[in-house]
């Protein structure tokens, strides 16, 4: 459905099929633009012989749509100085408290009047479709990019994951590109910052910009990709060119988390 293909997340159904959702990127067949929508797919999968394989998929529908209201629509054609509109990075999951089913995405805010504008935004499963639910989130004058948000249950808690750049941040304050948090005691809040300030890890100070896009894994296991390489430039090249010949674009290695209460911790 889009001209690319954007984050997202699967889960595995109890019948064995898998759910997939991602983001579609701008139209098929046009020039690209930075529009951006929610769909959702699915396919048979099984081990044959010791190898994975998907059967068909199904044709992919748009799942959950901006309202305009508590979302902005996601219709850049270019890309602002200041960044785009988002409305992306699906993130499942499943309440293991009620079985009750999230999905929850990178946004920003409806009619915000003031910038940075970033929100996390939430729809739940209802019916055989999914219904808008408002922001669990609000970076309105602090952030304008949380991005690949998911939760992971532990030790009784939620835990709500997602990353953002240092350059993200309103003017003034100096935080850096890395992976933060929030912990609540039901998916429906209050979310109050871990570790205090929100961050769980960054990148070294000596390479800024090394590693971007972590993600957490029920194991407390944290992968991420290669951003531009150690070595390389210490803020993000300003040229198309200068990005690619800078850009990783491999997995970045494996760390561990440790968790007690509202304090995360690299291990």
């Amino acid at each position: 459905p889009g001209s690319r293909e954007w984050s997202g997340s699967a889960v595995r159904l109890d019948d064995g099929s898998v759910r997939h959702f991602f983001t579609a990127a701008g139209r098929r067949g046009e020039t690209p633009t930075f529009e951006q929508r929610l769909f959702e797919t699915r396919a048979p999968f099984a081990v044959v012989d010791g190898e994975p394989r998907f059967g068909a998929w199904s044709p992919p529908v748009e799942c959950v749509v901006a309202d305009g209201a508590h979302y902005a629509v996601a219709r850049d054609a270019v890309a602002a100085p200041t960044g785009i509109k988002g409305f992306r990075d699906p993130g499942y999951f499943r309440d293991p408290a009620d079985s009750r089913e999230y999905l929850f995405f990178t946004a920003n805010a409806g009619g915000a009047d003031r910038f940075p504008d970033g929100v996390i935004g939430a729809a739940t499963a209802s019916g055989d479709g999914w219904s808008l639910l408002p922001p669990i989130v609000s970076a309105v004058g602090t952030n304008s990019e949380l991005e690949r948000p998911h939760v992971v249950f532990h030790a009784g808690r939620y835990y709500l994951f997602w990353s953002t750049h240092a350059h993200r941040f309103a003017a003034g304050i100096g935080a850096p590109s890395g992976l933060y948090a929030m912990v609540a005691d039901r998916v429906e809040g209050p979310w109050r910052p871990v570790n205090g300030s929100g961050l769980v890890a960054a990148n070294p100070a000596s390479a800024p910009v090394q590693a971007y896009c972590w993600w957490v894994t029920d194991e407390l296991r944290v992968a991420s990709f290669v951003n531009y390489w150690r070595g390389g430039p210490a803020t993000e090249p300003a040229t198309p060119e200068a990005r690619r010949a800078a850009f990783g674009g491999v997995p970045a290695p494996f760390f561990d988390l440790v968790i007690d209460g509202d304090r995360i911790a690299v291990a």
